[in-house]
């Protein structure tokens, strides 16, 4: 019983932000919502330090191990982690974000990983030996046969990356004021333990490092970006109301870069569990 209250409160509190979403954007639909912003979700240059689940993976992934990433975006993970392993099967829906990782992954000469554009609960994946779900399960209704799917392929693991709210959510304090009201925040890592304690066995759990949250060149750019974000227009009054509320709530940084003044490292949750012990 614990695990059905714990999966309808995850369910629950995902439905209550995305009907927030679709009321607040129903006129201002796009076919791709990613388009635009794939540019934050490209790998790393190949000689910069690892990402901190790469790091992980190095002790995961092996020579002749298949990696399934979902949610893959534009390579972040994707494309670093092809150096760990035999293939990466990159489960990306977006066709935005799919395109910037076929342009990421030809550039790099990269030939071992395979692309396909289409969603998760579609997908019919053969086994692999580890599924990768980092930072994609924040909008996921219901939450418990998308990773019972992955649980179904996985050889040796599945691993989740989640922060305590979306990535997007360095943005949501400018929703009041360019929105009218305050923005319904999906669940998290905090929501995601519970949903596996309740089912009596908590995973490994690793606290990777904080990240620092985002710098802007100027003002122009910190407009831009959260507009992209709030899904506002030039021109209209939602975006006069943006540059106010950026205009409030940028401040200086000691590098010559401003942000806003709420910023604050954050911080993510892995977890790892095997296989057989997954959502039953």
């Amino acid at each position: 019983m614990a695990l059905v209250h714990c999966s309808r409160e995850w369910d629950r509190q995902v439905e209550r932000s995305r009907d927030q979403h679709e009321r607040v954007f129903k006129d201002n639909g796009r076919p791709d919502p990613w388009d635009g912003l794939t540019s934050s979700f490209v790998p790393a240059p190949d000689d910069a330090p690892d990402n901190p689940v790469i790091s992980y993976l190095r002790s995961v992934l092996r020579a002749d191990s298949v990696l399934l990433d979902v949610g893959a975006g534009a390579g972040r993970l994707s494309v670093p982690a092809s150096r760990l392993c035999k293939t990466v099967l990159a489960v990306e829906p977006s066709p935005a974000m799919a395109a910037e990782l076929k342009l990421q992954r030809d550039r790099r000469g990269i030939d071992n990983i395979d692309i396909r554009t289409v969603r998760w609960e579609e997908d019919d994946p053969a086994p692999v030996d580890v599924v990768l779900m980092s930072h994609v399960l924040y909008g996921v209704v219901p939450i418990t046969p998308f990773v019972e799917k992955a649980m179904a392929i996985a050889g040796d693991a599945v691993i989740a990356v989640l922060g305590q709210s979306p990535p997007g959510g360095y943005y949501h304090p400018l929703w009041p004021a360019v929105h009218g009201v305050e923005r319904i925040v999906a669940p998290g890592a905090r929501y995601f333990e519970k949903l596996l304690i309740g089912r009596g066995q908590v995973p490994e759990m690793i606290h990777l490092p904080e990240i620092r949250a985002v710098n802007f060149r100027d003002r122009d750019e910190a407009i831009a970006r959260s507009a992209r974000r709030l899904r506002v227009k030039v021109g209209t009054p939602a975006h006069d109301r943006l540059e106010h509320a950026v205009d409030s709530a940028l401040v200086d940084s000691e590098d010559g870069t401003c942000h806003f003044r709420w910023r604050k490292p954050t911080a993510s949750l892995l977890f790892r569990w095997p296989a057989d012990t997954g959502l039953r």
